[in-house]
């Protein structure tokens, strides 16, 4: 993993360094192709894995609620946070102007 972030970073640093270069301002067209590939590729591998097809059942429903979890999770902390900056008198309080 710190190998990737390595690379990752690496790759932020000479970005910024070559980003005046003409032919890196339009890579960003063969990096989506590229990522849409290698999804492709994946949902192959998935597909050719007998023993992940047969539990997939339970994988989905544990999926599901993990997914359900975190959608709870923030909208009951996004519905706190609202009362909270109503509360406090929303976008601008009289002391601010």
């Amino acid at each position: 993993m710190f190998i990737i972030l390595l690379l990752l970073a690496g790759g932020i640093g000479i970005g910024y360094l070559m980003r005046h270069i003409h032919f890196l301002q339009h890579i960003d067209k063969s990096i989506s192709f590229t990522i849409y590939v290698l999804l492709f590729l994946f949902g192959i591998h998935i597909g050719s894995d007998q023993k992940l097809i047969d539990s997939f059942h339970t994988l989905g429903l544990q999926a599901f609620v993990i997914s359900f979890a975190g959608i709870i999770g923030s909208l009951l902390v996004t519905y706190i946070a609202f009362r909270v900056w109503k509360k406090r008198g929303g976008e601008r309080r009289s002391d601010e102007e």
